[in-house]
C-alpha cells in the first residue's frame, strides 16, 4: 500500500500573549525615541532662544571691552611738545642821582627854587622829649609862579649813615621853628623856612635830604654841631 505523502506541517500559531508581549516592547521603543528626541531638540531651542543669555553675554564683552579702553587711556603717555619761555626782562633799576652839597640851588618840579642850607643840632623845648635827638634843617624856598603853592614837605625824609629814615616832626618844628612853617608860600616870593628831624643820637653827622616825589633832589649834609 503507498504510503500517503505527509502535508507540510503548519507552524503553531502563536500565542496571543506573545505578540502582546513584542508590540508593547516595539511601542515602548518608538516612544522613547521619539520623546529623546523632542528633549534633545527642545534643549537647544530653549538654550538659543533664551534672550537673558544672550544679553547677559553682550553685557559682560561690552564691560572687558569698556575697561580694556581705560587701561589703554591710563597708559596713554602724553608728549609735549617744549616751548620755549621767553625770559623775563628785569625792569632796569631807577639810575641813582648824585647827591648836592649844600648850598646849591635845586629847581624842584615846576614850581619850586630850593637852596637847602645847613644842618644842626637844637635843643628840645620845654615839655618836649625827642626819642633821639633833634636837628633842623634851614633851606630858603622860591615860588616863582604867580599862585600861591604849599611846600612839599610832606614827601621829604631825612636818612643817616645806617639808611634809617626820618619824616618831619610837625609838633618839634611849629615849636622850635615856626607855626607857618607848612603854610603856603605866595607867588613870586622867596622866604626862609627850617624843618626839625627827631633823629637817632648815634646817627652819625652826614646826612642826605631827600623827596619821595622828585628823585633829583638829593642833597648831602654835614652836622655843624652838637649841643
Amino acid at each position: 500500500m503507498d504510503q500517503l505523502e505527509t502535508p507540510n506541517a503548519i507552524p503553531a500559531a502563536r500565542s496571543p500573549r506573545g505578540v502582546s508581549t513584542l508590540w508593547i516592547a516595539v511601542s515602548l521603543a518608538l516612544i522613547a525615541g521619539v520623546i529623546g528626541g523632542r528633549s534633545w531638540s527642545g534643549g537647544d531651542a530653549a538654550i538659543a532662544a533664551d534672550p537673558t543669555n544672550e544679553a547677559t553675554a553682550t553685557r559682560e564683552a561690552e564691560l572687558q571691552e569698556l575697561s580694556a579702553l581705560q587701561t589703554k587711556v591710563a597708559q596713554t603717555v602724553v608728549c609735549v611738545v617744549p616751548t620755549e619761555t621767553a625770559t623775563a626782562t628785569p625792569p632796569p633799576s631807577p639810575t641813582v642821582v648824585p647827591a648836592v652839597e649844600a648850598g646849591h640851588e635845586l629847581t624842584y618840579g615846576d614850581v619850586w627854587k630850593i637852596t637847602v642850607g645847613t644842618i644842626a643840632n637844637v635843643g628840645a623845648p620845654e615839655g618836649m622829649h625827642p626819642r633821639g635827638m633833634y636837628l633842623q634843617v634851614s633851606l630858603t624856598m622860591t615860588n616863582p609862579s604867580d599862585s600861591n603853592q604849599s611846600p612839599p614837605f610832606a614827601d621829604w625824609r631825612l636818612i643817616d649813615n645806617a639808611g634809617n629814615t626820618y619824616r618831619v616832626d610837625s609838633e618839634a618844628t611849629s615849636k622850635i621853628v615856626s607855626k607857618a612853617w607848612g603854610l603856603k608860600i605866595e607867588g613870586n616870593t622867596t622866604v626862609d623856612r627850617g624843618l626839625v628831624f627827631d633823629v637817632a643820637t648815634d646817627a652819625g653827622n652826614d646826612f642826605l635830604l631827600e623827596s619821595k616825589a622828585e628823585p633829583t633832589f638829593r642833597v648831602h649834609l654835614v652836622l655843624e654841631a652838637r649841643g
